[in-house]
């Protein structure tokens, strides 16, 4: 039996510095060819914040909420794509510090993200703490 998986997104809105999600995600480029996305929310289209823009994992927290990539719990493990896995894994961010690690837990023998989703919190997103 073949799982879906839901394709969707959220970016911090460069006006109002609030989240949304979407399916629909536009890349273009500035006139100074900085990279520039778009989001379609509401038949709207919504500018964010390039670094903010993450990818839904197809999982949700202990409390059914979300996980997207860059996400992180109050330990400070936070969701990053792992090359090497070819899968999401946890990274560290050191929340007091605002310092991130972003090598993957699994790849050093740690933990893999799949096996204590379920037990973590969402509280946040790097984006919001790494200016």
């Amino acid at each position: 039996m073949m799982m879906k998986r839901e394709i969707l997104f959220k970016g911090k809105s460069i006006d109002t510095g609030e989240w949304y999600e979407s399916m629909t995600v536009l890349k273009g480029t500035t006139d100074s060819t900085k990279d520039r996305f778009v989001m379609l929310v509401d038949k709207e289209w919504i500018e964010i914040i390039p670094d903010s823009l993450s990818q839904y994992i197809n999982k949700k927290d202990k409390n059914s909420k979300k996980v997207f990539e860059g996400d992180y719990d109050e330990d400070g493990n936070f969701v990053i794509w792992c090359d090497k896995c070819s899968s999401f894994e946890f990274g560290g961010v050191d929340l007091e510090l605002k310092e991130v690690h972003t090598t993957c837990y699994r790849c050093e023998g740690d933990f893999s993200l799949f096996d204590s989703i379920d037990d973590i919190e969402i509280i946040g997103n790097i984006s919001d703490l790494i200016k």
